[in-house]
């Protein structure tokens, strides 16, 4: 508490550095060298001279990925990415909250390969030159992966404010808009490369322009092993005899999602299902997440808000109970949600810390990781005239899905109960699956 006016409350915020729950005896070592990052001045648009030192650099740089983190959906972005990662050979990968998913070869299953691929198998995959932009990641598996791999180059492309050096090795900040970057990079007049003048060049021109002889093609690496994923998958959950079980369960409810969906996903495991298991494909999807500091706070009424702001959309929400009923008052309004559908997954408590390494190790996490808690959101419908659809099994939830997405029916909760201790049981399973597989 501040004695200093205005006298209050003081909320001290600790940033700390992984590992956030060391092993017993593990060293903890920093590094002792001071890192010097260019930051460049901020454009509206890249200058000429700019250009021609980047592509001259992408000319020379060898292997290039493109990581995209969270960020709005933008067609002209997700266009511009299309062309340059097709010219430049580059591969492309980016997390579900990026927005990106419907571009072509874009890698999405990173957290599925990553976490099975042996030390040797992921040389295949590193770069020489690392593009990013936008904001957070949710994948660890690609976090780690990046910082083990240490680019040589790491360009992050934003246009304004303080840029986080997440995988330890920024080398150049360039101050413009990603869309504008990649655009940029790829519109060049014939004079740029032959002397000529006169009139745009064609593809193979601009692909001759940023893209070396001889490189290899790392695209063709990270889509591979990002196909091996996606059949993977398929046969896993394929498989016989599985209990039910939140992951299971989770990717039946992403499968329904109607056309156009805005998609929210609360913290905690909803965002890290729906990293692993991706979007259905061509639909249209836009994803929204509040990321911040491992936050739950507000999850549902932005939900809310998006549904009250544009009600011609359907507006999804794939929650965890603790996140849904901390914000239960996002539905004490007086205003009609019709499009506003509230997948709950209710397994009475704070399970991810039964499945994310560290706390799930520790010998208090019963008493102090996990919130046990024994609400259900039945009153909670009734007191504001919401739609309740209790199930607690796979025939039940492949029943309720059509009814409750039918657009005519109007807003709704579909509360899927499950057991933490089965949940971790199953994901561990799956952990073990991927190792065995990759």
């Amino acid at each position: 508490m501040t004695q200093a006016g205005p006298a209050g409350p003081v909320q001290v915020n600790v940033p700390l550095r992984e590992p956030f729950y060391p092993k017993a005896g593990e060293e903890v070592v920093y590094e002792p060298d001071v890192k010097i990052i260019r930051d460049d001045r901020s454009h509206h648009a890249l200058p000429p001279a700019e250009i021609l030192e980047l592509r001259e650099h992408l000319r020379t740089a060898g292997r290039v990925v493109v990581v995209a983190g969270q960020q709005a959906a933008s067609p002209g972005l997700a266009a511009a990415l299309d062309e340059f990662a097709a010219a430049r050979q580059a591969a492309l990968v980016a997390d579900v909250i990026s927005n990106l998913s419907d571009v072509r070869r874009t890698v999405q299953r990173q957290d599925i390969f990553l976490a099975g691929l042996s030390k040797e198998q992921k040389a295949a995959l590193k770069p020489d030159l690392l593009i990013t932009f936008g904001q957070s990641l949710i994948s660890k598996s690609l976090k780690l992966f990046l910082r083990d791999a240490a680019p040589s180059q790491h360009w992050h492309l934003q246009a304004s404010g303080e840029a986080a050096d997440t995988f330890r090795r920024l080398t150049r900040i360039i101050r413009v808009q990603p869309a504008t970057f990649f655009q940029q990079l790829l519109v060049l007049k014939t004079a740029d490369y032959n002397g000529s003048g006169g009139s745009n060049p064609s593809f193979s021109a601009v692909a001759e322009a940023v893209v070396p002889a001889n490189v290899p093609s790392v695209a063709a690496a990270w889509q591979q092993a990002d196909a091996a994923a996606a059949e993977f998958m398929e046969r896993y959950f394929a498989g016989a005899g599985q209990p039910f079980n939140e992951f299971s369960a989770f990717r039946l409810a992403l499968a329904a999602l109607p056309e156009s969906t805005a998609l929210h996903l609360a913290n905690s495991m909803a965002v890290r299902y729906a990293n692993i298991l991706g979007l259905p494909a061509g639909r249209q999807i836009e994803v929204f997440a509040n990321r911040g500091t491992s936050g739950i706070d507000g999850c549902t009424s932005t939900a809310v808000g998006a549904a009250l702001a544009r009600p011609e959309r359907p507006v999804v929400l794939l929650t965890g109970d603790v996140a849904f009923f901390y914000d239960r008052n996002a539905f004490w309004h007086n205003y009609p949600t019709p499009n506003l559908r509230v997948v709950l997954f209710n397994n009475h408590g704070g399970g991810i810390f039964r499945i994310i390494d560290g706390p799930r190790q520790q010998p208090e996490l019963d008493e102090f990781f996990e919130t046990t808690q024994a609400l259900t959101a039945e009153n909670l419908c009734r007191d504001f005239s919401l739609r309740y659809f209790p199930v607690s099994s796979f025939d039940e939830l492949n029943a309720a899905l059509p009814v409750f997405f039918a657009a005519e029916s109007g807003a709704a909760v579909l509360e899927v109960f499950t057991d933490s201790k089965t949940n971790a049981a199953f994901f561990e399973e799956y952990r073990k699956a991927v190792k065995a597989a990759f």
